[in-house]
């Protein structure tokens, strides 16, 4: 199954899930609890350049982290679900807020606990490394693995279904330059 240009372009938001797709999904643990997540730059500039092109980006997680909160709050992201627990309850509400259809909706997730917000979406994208069941679900598998840049990946791809991406960059680039 693959998503068509038509499908890409018609997408307003992509929901996100965190561990296996913004990050390579491992957990860090010190005595006091979770001490850390490592985040790739190259995720959260596509992520700018898909707001700054008008697409939507929410955050759909199990996990409450601060240092999710921190990068989240570094990216501007305000449609944010942590510690959650129904996937697509969230993924609805979010939907409702934007006034958005099922066809409008993007979702990238790595495993079969992502399912519920999977079926929110109209596309589905999924990380190389993500589990067999989330790859069988996936429209769009990526080549790089979550953490690594496969959210760049994918809002790379819903940006050239839209057209010309270096227009997005030159124009992400005027507005930073004032």
């Amino acid at each position: 199954m693959t998503a068509s240009r038509a499908q890409l372009a018609a997408i307003r938001l992509l929901l996100l899930d965190v561990d296996g797709v913004l990050t390579d999904g491992r957990i860090h643990y010190g005595p006091d609890g979770e001490l850390m997540k490592s985040f790739h730059t190259h995720d959260g500039l596509g992520l700018r350049l898909l707001r700054h092109a008008g697409v939507e980006v929410g955050v759909v997680t199990a996990r409450r982290s601060a240092a999710l909160s921190r990068r989240l709050s570094d990216l501007g992201i305000a449609h944010v679900f942590d510690g959650c627990e129904s996937k697509g309850e969230a993924a609805r509400e979010i939907k409702a807020r934007l006034s958005l259809g099922t066809h409008e909706v993007a979702a990238m997730g790595d495993d079969f606990i992502d399912f519920p917000m999977f079926d929110e979406a109209g596309v589905i994208f999924a990380p190389k490394n993500a589990h067999p069941m989330a790859l069988e679900r996936a429209h769009v598998v990526t080549e790089r693995e979550g953490g690594h840049g496969a959210v760049r990946e994918a809002a790379d791809r819903l940006l050239s279904s839209r057209g010309d991406v270096s227009f997005f960059v030159r124009d992400f680039l005027a507005t930073i330059a004032r």
